[in-house]
């Protein structure tokens, strides 16, 4: 089975012969990709780079990835990537180079991971994420937040309902 990637300009076969090639390092940075496709990706178990930085991949930044036990390099800088980080991804053994700054993650840093990557610049550009080895605390971040929601008047009344239509009076 043939699989087919698109880059808007040019498209790229999957063969089985380049598969082959494939599972031992993937580079395609600024090739103008975008979606979902993390959860392909980490079907390449034997993976060790993974550099897919400056394209336009969106989603979540999959569990799935922590299958990729092998991989020793993890860019996903320049994307847009949302939601939280997976705390498995601090579980790949041989990741010694991890890098998602420039995408819109929020919630927290996951402790294991930003202790191993203690270099602010790996998540920098993710103005809701929090926690180390960022400057920004989350419980400020969660009071900020919480300042933004809407609040009720507390004197306001609510409507008060009188027949079996309950029709307001």
């Amino acid at each position: 089975m043939y699989r087919t990637a698109s880059t808007g300009t040019e498209t790229l076969t999957i063969t089985p012969e380049r598969r082959e090639r494939l599972l031992e390092s993937s580079t395609v940075r600024r090739k103008n990709l975008s979606g979902d496709v993390l959860g392909d990706i980490s079907k390449f178990s034997s993976l060790k780079y993974l550099l897919v930085d400056h394209n336009h991949l969106s989603g979540n930044i999959s569990e799935a990835l922590t299958n990729l036990s092998n991989l020793t390099m993890l860019d996903l800088s320049a994307n847009n990537f949302s939601e939280k980080i997976s705390s498995n991804l601090s579980m790949i053994p041989g990741l010694v180079y991890f890098n998602a700054s420039g995408n819109n993650l929020d919630s927290e840093i996951p402790p294991a991971l930003g202790s191993r990557f203690n270099n602010a610049s790996s998540f920098a550009g993710n103005e809701k994420l929090c926690g180390k080895p960022l400057d920004r605390k989350c419980e400020d971040m969660n009071k900020k937040k919480h300042n933004n929601t809407v609040t009720t008047n507390d004197n306001q009344q609510p409507p008060k309902f009188t027949n079996d239509n309950q029709q307001q009076i």
